[in-house]
């Protein structure tokens, strides 16, 4: 029995019946972008055959969980759609295709577990966004990014094995080197952009499978009428150009335990930027115990015991307030130091300073702690992305002894770096050369760690090579690789790096999505080091 789509429809439809007449189960692809829903229908999983569903440009902000039950719904168009979530279940559809404008973290973390969708279609996001999403995808094959928010292509896009790339009506003037860098990129679409010049690296691609398409692009000469003769003159002539100069930018920081911030010169831990989830309802009533124990055992054990309530503040902080703030990876290291320190803590005779009912306020404190980290969106998918790492554990050693002596610099110079944030990453590095094999998640938390801490000091380095502040004693640190007597920030992260460029490129060589960047950044170094030799 044919269907069809009843018109008028209601913005609020209650049930797929509001949507549609005849067969549901017939509905192979529903069309009802710019119909002004608010919501839309919960029963959607009705329409079990459904492949297709577009809601663009609708002002909508949640959409039903149903859709996570439509077993051959591949293609999911959303894209200028105020979303706040997406259903929590989604990758069960197997969705393939997903057009985007919003990266809330609700968003984020359901693109994370999408190992089935291999095209991001992004319309109307600002570039931190675009790359946000695109970070998070598992596996993309095709992206389309729409809009004139977006000023230039995320480097997230490195990440992946692209096959195809379109570029539309945005607001990118520069088309980067790296573009070539995609073994299996055969289509590339841009139209509508600002792009007057055309990158060496392009040439890079295959000339005899790539199809490059341009329209309304304001090319300069000689690559408007060289791109009329063909790609082959166009890549004949790209290969002629000089190559980019090495790229400089430093990466932003990663999920992780710790974030760092630079402060008045002085380095320091810094709080997650997202608020955590304490406030949806089935947590705020865990939150709220945990809270409770944590100021209970602080009254009764952390008053007397100094070493115990270190730990113990570090938990309450991160915890946050009221149900909001909640630092959930920062919590989750906090938990393992306390549990450990627990496990470890004997008096100078070797026995228990605790008594057996403080020994069990401590263990049902640790365990409302872990209850409440697996509640959390944020805990969950961090541990599933660190345990699907192979490579990680591989590269556990040269982690562990740059976090060590990284730590050990840092705690030298307190006047530059907060203590507690060297005392937290000599834990770390401890806790990786257990006896036993770390744990994957103590793996991906190490990494990322040092990779948030060495962002920031990378970015203090660099400016040694751009400015002419305290030269001599730049000289003295960058040349001879120490760091006695100098001040800055800059100073230390600049002699830190050069001190430890052989382990930092073997992180790079091992690790090269977390760790890549850094190659750039010792070898700008170096030249700057040759430089100061010279004068």
């Amino acid at each position: 029995m044919p269907w069809k789509l009843k018109d008028p429809i209601p913005t609020a439809p209650a049930s797929v019946e509001d949507l549609i007449e005849g067969d549901l189960d017939e509905v192979r692809r529903l069309k009802l972008n710019g119909r002004g829903l608010t919501r839309l229908p919960d029963d959607i999983d009705r329409l079990t055959g459904l492949v297709t569903l577009d809601v663009d440009d609708n002002p909508l902000t949640t959409l039903p969980p149903g859709l996570s039950r439509l077993k051959q719904l591949r293609t999911l168009y959303a894209a200028k759609v105020p979303l706040v979530d997406l259903p929590a279940e989604l990758h069960r559809s197997g969705l393939a295709l997903l057009s985007l404008s919003a990266a809330t973290p609700q968003i984020l973390s359901v693109l994370r577990q999408l190992t089935s969708l291999n095209h991001l279609w992004v319309n109307g996001a600002n570039t931190a966004d675009a790359a946000a999403m695109i970070e998070a995808v598992p596996d993309l094959e095709v992206i389309d990014l729409w809009g004139e928010a977006l000023t230039e292509i995320p480097a997230a896009l490195r990440r992946h094995d692209l096959h195809g790339l379109t570029l539309q009506h945005s607001g990118v003037s520069d088309l980067p080197d790296w573009i070539g860098d995609f073994p299996n990129l055969i289509n590339v679409t841009l139209t509508g952009n600002r792009i007057t010049r055309l990158p060496k690296g392009l040439a890079r691609l295959d000339e005899s499978k790539l199809s490059l398409t341009l329209r309304d692009t304001p090319l300069e000469e000689p690559f408007a009428s060289l791109y009329r003769q063909g790609i082959g003159p166009l890549f004949a002539y790209l290969r002629t150009l000089p190559g980019p100069e090495p790229e400089l930018t430093v990466p932003e920081q990663r999920r992780g335990p710790v974030l760092t911030r630079v402060v008045a010169g002085r380095l320091e831990l810094a709080p997650e930027p997202e608020p955590g989830q304490a406030g949806r309802p089935e947590l705020a009533a865990l939150h709220a115990e945990v809270r409770d124990w944590v100021a209970r055992v602080r009254q009764k054990i952390g008053a007397n015991k100094a070493f115990l309530d270190d730990f113990l503040i570090q938990c309450q902080e991160r915890l946050g307030t009221d149900g909001a703030g909640l630092q959930v990876l920062a919590l989750a290291l906090a938990t393992d130091r306390l549990a450990r320190a627990l496990a470890g803590w004997r008096d100078e005779d070797d026995g228990d300073p605790l008594t057996s009912e403080e020994r069990v306020m401590c263990d049902a404190l640790l365990g409302n702690l872990g209850m409440l980290l697996n509640w959390t969106d944020e805990w969950k998918e961090y541990r599933r992305q660190a345990e699907s790492d192979p490579v990680l554990a591989e590269a556990i050693r040269p982690i562990s002894a740059t976090l060590d002596r990284l730590a050990q610099a840092l705690a030298d110079r307190p006047e530059l770096a907060a203590p507690i944030l060297a005392a937290t990453l000599a834990e770390l590095s401890r806790a990786t050369r257990a006896p036993e094999p770390a744990p994957a998640i103590v793996a991906r938390e190490a990494a990322d760690s040092l990779h948030n801490t060495l962002v920031p000091l990378a970015r203090e380095a660099l400016s040694l090579t751009v400015t002419a502040d305290d030269r001599k004693e730049i000289r003295k640190v960058v040349v001879q690789g120490a760091t006695i007597g100098v001040g800055t920030l800059a100073v230390l992260a600049g002699g830190f790096i050069q001190s430890h460029a052989g382990d930092l490129m073997q992180l790079a060589q091992m690790l090269p999505a977390d760790f890549g960047w850094l190659r750039n950044v010792v070898e700008a170094l170096k030249t700057f080091a040759g430089r100061s030799r010279a004068s």
